[in-house]
């Protein structure tokens, strides 16, 4: 199976793209994307005005696979804080209830990895 490339924001209008397969976990992700000496962070995925957090042992693929061919509708991004009480309960873990955002004009780009091959660098 060719990977699917995933756009995950990470900070200032910044992305990172991520082969997603079938054994592709939440974790994998946000350790993908954050650098060893950042503060503790999240994967969060956004489906219009819905956010939700992404408990760290979640197939990515399953998150796609729910929304079928609507799935580009979905934007990740990664959320910087430290789970706290009072937040949904996912799991084993406590986490806040995530604020609905705002991404103005931030575009998410999701490419094939046979796409990646036909651009000339």
């Amino acid at each position: 199976m060719i990977p699917v490339i995933v756009a995950v924001h990470v900070d200032n209008g910044k992305w990172v793209d991520v082969p997603i397969t079938p054994d592709t976990k939440c974790q994998d992700v946000v350790d993908c994307c954050r650098e060893p000496s950042d503060e503790q962070c999240h994967l969060v995925h956004s489906v219009g005005l819905v956010e939700q957090v992404v408990p760290e042992d979640t197939y990515m693929m399953d998150i796609l696979s729910r929304w079928g061919h609507n799935w580009p509708a979905v934007t990740f991004h990664l959320q910087y804080s430290e789970p706290v009480g009072g937040g949904h309960h996912l799991g084993t873990h406590q986490f806040p209830q995530a604020p609905i955002k705002d991404f103005g004009n931030w575009k998410k780009q999701i490419t094939l990895l046979s796409e990646f091959s036909e651009l000339e660098l």
